[in-house]
C-alpha cells in the first residue's frame, strides 16, 4: 500500500542527513530503520505542539480504498495513517498533511524542516 506524498529518495536524503542534532555514530542513527523512526517520532511531536491529533487504524479494504490524510472531527484536525503503511509512507503523509499549518513560530530540526521544503517546491 503506497501513500501520496514525498517520494521516498526524499525521505532517504534526510535519513542520511547528519544534521539531526544525534551523534550520527550513536545508537538510534546507526540503521535506516532507527532513522525512519526517529524522523516519525519528530513529526508525531511536532503534531502535537501542532494540536493535531494522530490515528493510526484500517481504513477502507480492497473493494473501498481510503488513503490516509487529514480529516477535522469536531472541529480539531486529526490525521488518519492507515495502519498497513510502512515507516517511510507515513513519513510522507505526515509531512504532505503537516505542511498545511502555520508552522512560523515551531522550532523544526533542520533535516525535518528540509522534507517540508521539498514539499513546497513541488518535489
Amino acid at each position: 500500500m503506497k501513500a501520496k506524498g514525498l517520494l521516498p529518495e526524499h525521505i532517504n536524503y534526510v535519513l542520511n542527513a547528519d544534521y539531526f542534532g544525534v551523534d550520527p555514530n550513536s545508537t538510534i542513527m546507526k540503521r535506516k530503520k532507527e532513522k525512519t523512526e526517529f524522523i516519525l517520532d519528530e513529526l508525531l511531536r511536532l503534531a502535537d505542539q501542532l494540536d493535531v491529533q494522530i490515528r493510526r487504524e484500517a481504513l477502507g479494504d480492497n473493494e473501498a480504498p481510503v488513503e490516509s490524510g487529514l480529516a477535522h472531527l469536531d472541529g480539531r484536525p486529526v490525521i488518519f495513517l492507515e495502519r498497513r503503511l510502512e515507516a517511510v509512507e507515513a513519513v510522507g503523509v505526515l509531512v504532505r498533511e503537516l505542511a498545511k499549518f502555520r508552522m512560523d513560530d515551531i522550532y523544526i530540526k533542520p533535516a525535518i524542516r528540509k522534507l517540508f521544503e521539498d514539499i513546497e517546491e513541488g518535489g
